[in-house]
């Protein structure tokens, strides 16, 4: 894929998360430590202790204005976090006016992308001690309400709140792990794309480039009995049949 403008912490050590497009924007380590490199979903991560600790891209402003883009990430958490207001995963942009700032956070565990005076926010709680692929999807000349959020390579947007204009303020540099809360857990391979990535894009990205997603056992179980098993492909053959899914 093309229009990768900064693609930070892809296989790096020591105080720098590099970039792997051919922009060169290398993140800076803040408070963090080379023990806080560690086996990441794709290459290395980053874990980040929730205190003090973030990379700045100081040579970088992200997708600014009203500028189609893409943030794609993949995060872990524990199961605490989902009692935490926010952990920032990824922003850029001010919040001095309506529409100013990027950030996709987590609210309560859920993926949740604020632009200042709105926000649009999913449902699925991605802490569960799990690696998760995460990308917010927004074309030019977008509001709240044109965002699309994916998890695990699946469209998940539940809400929205107000509808400012997407703006995004030039006076700012790409933050991972803090905007206004600190992250904690880990982080991998961070892209943001200067174009809105297709919805088979997203999958690609999501399954590692395989294009095939990972059985969901919250779906998979239609008897509702906590197994996947045959009694939940005869709910699945009753349905087709009432339905006249067959040919």
């Amino acid at each position: 894929m093309t229009g990768v403008q900064t693609c930070a912490l892809p296989i790096s050590s020591g105080s720098t998360a590099a970039d792997s497009s051919v922009n060169g924007h290398t993140g800076t380590l803040n408070n963090m430590e080379d023990s806080d490199w560690v086996i990441g979903k794709i290459s290395n991560a980053l874990q980040f202790d929730g205190v003090d600790e973030n990379v700045l891209v100081t040579d970088c402003n992200g997708i600014t204005g009203t500028n189609p883009r893409t943030v794609s990430v993949w995060v872990k958490l524990a199961a605490a976090a989902e009692n935490e207001s926010f952990n920032d995963i990824v922003a850029w942009g001010t919040g001095s006016y309506r529409g100013a700032k990027w950030l996709l956070t987590l609210n309560y565990g859920v993926p949740f992308l604020e632009f200042a005076a709105g926000s649009t926010k999913g449902d699925v709680i991605v802490t569960d001690d799990q690696w998760h692929h995460i990308a917010a999807v927004a074309p030019a000349d977008a509001n709240n309400y044109d965002i699309q959020i994916y998890v695990d390579g699946r469209l998940n947007v539940n809400s929205y709140s107000r509808n400012p204009a997407i703006n995004t303020d030039p006076d700012g540099t790409v933050s991972i792990g803090y905007f206004a809360y600190y992250y904690e857990g880990l982080i991998d391979d961070v892209r943001i794309y200067d174009y809105a990535l297709s919805e088979t894009e997203v999958v690609y990205l999501a399954t590692e480039g395989t294009g095939y997603y990972k059985l969901d056992p919250r779906t998979a179980n239609l008897y509702e009995d906590e197994q996947i098993d045959f009694k939940d492909f005869a709910v699945l053959s009753d349905k087709w049949l009432e339905e006249q899914l067959w040919p």
